[in-house]
């Protein structure tokens, strides 16, 4: 603290140097005498308003989709994001995606769920919204829940099936356009990987290049797996995970890899087993390889019932791979 004219000392506190953290802040304060002696002075406390929302509502399903809205927004920092994740109760996370909600002209911010991003499942939707300030600190806002019933979901006719759609050949999407797609349903964690979007797509063409593997079959289920890399469920960022590989459920996390290229390689190996009865190019690095039956599922539609339990499965990763 600083001495004022007037015999008062004061201190500046900058919320940055407390990472802008919300909530109470304690302060003390302590005199030092000129024999060296320190004492407590005093004690107070500031209170720090989080970004609050009075609601959060989610439309009925028409058409097949639904609204969320977030409403009667009290941001004392600002508003950087207003961040609206949605999974069905079907299968765990394994449909989890991160809308980004739009700002309205009343203030509120509302984003539109397309059932078909996540599969035509049909049962309970979860929704909850996050918003970040414009220090970069993200809290809970609110949840809501939405039932979708058979009457929901469009003619039969209208999924897109994926029985048709083989997980070995050759790349039919650039790097960009793979990057593009990521960044239009959230923001890449650059700071995370050390790289940008751009150049983690490329590994997933480089690699699957070596072993023959789609790449839009191995990067769509990146995608779908981890939540856009938002994670969420029982495998964490620092596992460099991309697909699941060894979580059962339960809280069992899976195999965890040394680094992006590790973990993408890892990834695009089982896919392989899966896909087909050649060898690997590369060394194994897929701790689960040797307990596939080869070969068992050529399609993406093949991997629903053995490389996840949801049967839609592979209708959810066609949706995501036609949007690229």
């Amino acid at each position: 603290a600083q001495r004022q004219s007037d015999g008062s000392y004061k201190a500046t506190v900058s919320l940055k140097d407390h990472g802008y953290d919300v909530g109470k802040y304690y302060v003390h304060s302590y005199g030092t005498d000129s024999n060296g002696k320190q004492v407590l002075l005093g004690t107070t406390e500031v209170n720090v308003p989080q970004m609050t929302a009075g609601s959060v509502e989610a439309s009925e399903v028409k058409d097949g989709q639904f609204t969320v809205s977030v409403k009667n927004l009290n941001a004392p920092s600002g508003i950087k994001e207003i961040l609206i994740p949605v999974w069905s109760a079907n299968n765990a996370q394994d449909d989890l995606i991160w809308h980004a909600a739009q700002r309205q002209s009343d203030g509120s911010y509302k984003a539109t769920v397309s059932l078909k991003d996540h599969g035509y499942d049909v049962g309970k939707y979860y929704v909850h919204s996050y918003g970040t300030d414009s220090n970069g600190k993200q809290v809970l806002l609110g949840t809501t829940e939405v039932n979708v019933t058979n009457n929901d979901v469009p003619d039969i006719t209208e999924i897109e099936f994926s029985t048709s759609t083989s997980i070995m050949g050759i790349q039919t999407n650039t790097a960009q356009e793979l990057a593009d797609y990521f960044n239009s349903k959230a923001a890449f964690p650059s700071s995370f990987y050390g790289m940008p979007a751009v150049e983690f797509a490329n590994i997933y063409i480089e690699e699957c290049k070596t072993e023959g593997v789609r790449p839009e079959v191995a990067f769509a289920q990146m995608c779908l797996e981890t939540g856009y890399l938002q994670y969420g469920g029982d495998v964490k960022r620092e596992q460099f995970n991309f697909a699941g590989i060894g979580a059962t459920g339960n809280g069992a996390p899976g195999n965890s890899f040394a680094d992006v290229r590790t973990g993408i390689r890892a990834q695009v190996q089982h896919l392989k087993a899966y896909a087909s009865t050649e060898g690997l190019v590369n060394e194994c690095v897929d701790p689960r390889y040797q307990y596939v039956n080869k070969g068992c599922a050529p399609t993406v539609g093949d991997l629903a019932g053995k490389w996840a339990a949801d049967v839609n499965y592979g209708n959810k990763l066609v949706t995501v791979m036609n949007a690229f």
